[in-house]
C-alpha cells in the first residue's frame, strides 16, 4: 500500500514540475490599483479587445472616475501563457465642450435662445454626454456663418459635406446687432440668394406704388417695402429728319423710313440697360391720347393705324414696309426698362411728322 501511494505521489510531483498554467485555466484578480502580476511578479500591461480599445471593469466619465483592467502578458519557455489579472483606478476623462454656434447648433440640436432683437445664453455642449451648459446669461444676439445654396437660395442646415457631387452653396458671416439681417444689408451676396430673400410682390408703375418682400437671412422674419412710383422718362426721342418715301427706290415696293434721335440718359434712365422705341404710323392725324397695348403691327382705332416697335439702343431709324399709296402720319416715343419682365416707362409721344407714299 505505502509503495503504491510512494508511486502515485512521484507522479504527481512529476507532472507539476512540468505543468505551467495558462489563462484559459487560470484566473487571478488582484485588488484595485495592482498592476503587478500576483501570480508570476511580472508587470502587466493595460488590456485590450479584438479592436484594440482599452477594457475597463468601470467605465470613466467626464465626472466620474473608472477602473482600467491590467492583464500579464508573460509567455513562458513551453509557450504557456501566465493570465494574471489586475485593475488600476483612471481619472475621470473631463467634458469634451464644443462652443455651439449657427454652424453647429443643428447637428448637436441645441438651439440658441438669441434671436434677431433680443439677446440670448451662450451655451457650451458636451460631444462624450451630451450635456450643455449656459456659459453666459444673455450675451449676444444671434449670428455667425450661414450657408445658402446657389440653386434656390434655400438656407441650408448646416455647412454641406466637402467633395460631395452635386454641393454648390455659398456663405455668408452674418451678424445680427439687434436688428434683422436682410439682403440689402449684406455686401457682395450672391443674386440667386438675394433674389429669393427679397422678391418683388407688386410691380409699381408711374401711376401706382409696389410692394416688396424682405425675408431676414437669421431668423426668416418677413418685412413688406412700399416701392414709389417710377418716374416716366422727361427726354423726347423726336424723329430727326423728313420721313422718307423709299418707294420709287424699291422696284415699286412701298415703303417709308423714319429717323429719329436716341434720348439723352437722364435721371431716370442713366441705369437703364434696354430701351423700346416705338413707332406709330397712321393714314389719318387722329392718334389716340395713350395707349397702353402695343405688338408688332398692332391694329389700334381703325384698320389704318398701326404700331410698330423695335427693342434695341442701337438703331436709330425704323422701315416700314407694304404700306398702300396716300399719306402718312408717324410719331415715335420710347420706353425705359425699369427692371421688370416686358415693364417699360414710355416718354412723351414726340410731335407729328408726314409723308406722302405714292
Amino acid at each position: 500500500m505505502r509503495k503504491r501511494f510512494s508511486f502515485l505521489l512521484t507522479l504527481v510531483l512529476l507532472l507539476a514540475c512540468f505543468y505551467v498554467p495558462s489563462f484559459s485555466t487560470i484566473s487571478v484578480h488582484a485588488a484595485a490599483d495592482v498592476t503587478t502580476c500576483p501570480y508570476c511578479g511580472a508587470a502587466m500591461s493595460p488590456a485590450t479587445d479584438a479592436n484594440g480599445k482599452y477594457m475597463y471593469k468601470v467605465k470613466p466619465t467626464c465626472t466620474k472616475a473608472g477602473s482600467m483592467i491590467y492583464r500579464c502578458t508573460r509567455v513562458f519557455d513551453n509557450g504557456g501563457k501566465c493570465g494574471g489579472q489586475g485593475f488600476k483606478s483612471v481619472p475621470a476623462t473631463g467634458h469634451d465642450w464644443v462652443a455651439i454656434t449657427s454652424e453647429n447648433a443643428n447637428k448637436y440640436n441645441v438651439k440658441s435662445t438669441a434671436t434677431c432683437t433680443k439677446k440670448g445664453d451662450s451655451v457650451r455642449y458636451c460631444k462624450s454626454c451630451h450635456k450643455h451648459e449656459v456659459t453666459s446669461k444673455k450675451a449676444n444676439y444671434v449670428g455667425g456663418t450661414y450657408y445658402f445654396s446657389l440653386k434656390d437660395g434655400h438656407r441650408l442646415a448646416g455647412k454641406p459635406e466637402s467633395g460631395v457631387e452635386g454641393v454648390d452653396y455659398v456663405s455668408y458671416k452674418l451678424q445680427s446687432k439687434g436688428n434683422h439681417v436682410y439682403t440689402s444689408a449684406v455686401s457682395g451676396i450672391n443674386s440667386v440668394v438675394a433674389n429669393y430673400f427679397s422678391k418683388v410682390t407688386k410691380q409699381p408703375t408711374t401711376t401706382k406704388k409696389g410692394t416688396k418682400k424682405d425675408t431676414c437671412l437669421i431668423c426668416g422674419k418677413t418685412h413688406t417695402t412700399v416701392l414709389s412710383k417710377l418716374k416716366a422718362p422727361t427726354a423726347k426721342a423726336e424723329i430727326s429728319d423728313k420721313i422718307e418715301d423709299f418707294t420709287a427706290e424699291n422696284g415699286g415696293t412701298k415703303k417709308l423710313r423714319v429717323s429719329y434721335n436716341k434720348p439723352e440718359a437722364s435721371d431716370e434712365n442713366e441705369n437703364a440697360t434696354k430701351f423700346i422705341y416705338i413707332i406709330e404710323y397712321s393714314r389719318t392725324d387722329k392718334f389716340p391720347s395713350s395707349s397702353s397695348a402695343y405688338s408688332t403691327n398692332l391694329k389700334l382705332n381703325n384698320a389704318d393705324k398701326k404700331k410698330v416697335f423695335i427693342r434695341t439702343t442701337k438703331s436709330t431709324s425704323l422701315t416700314v414696309k407694304k404700306l398702300k399709296a396716300g399719306k402718312y402720319y408717324v410719331r415715335v416715343r420710347y420706353g425705359v426698362y425699369s427692371g421688370a419682365k416686358r415693364n417699360y416707362i414710355y416718354s412723351k409721344w414726340s410731335s407729328v411728322k408726314s409723308v406722302t407714299i405714292k
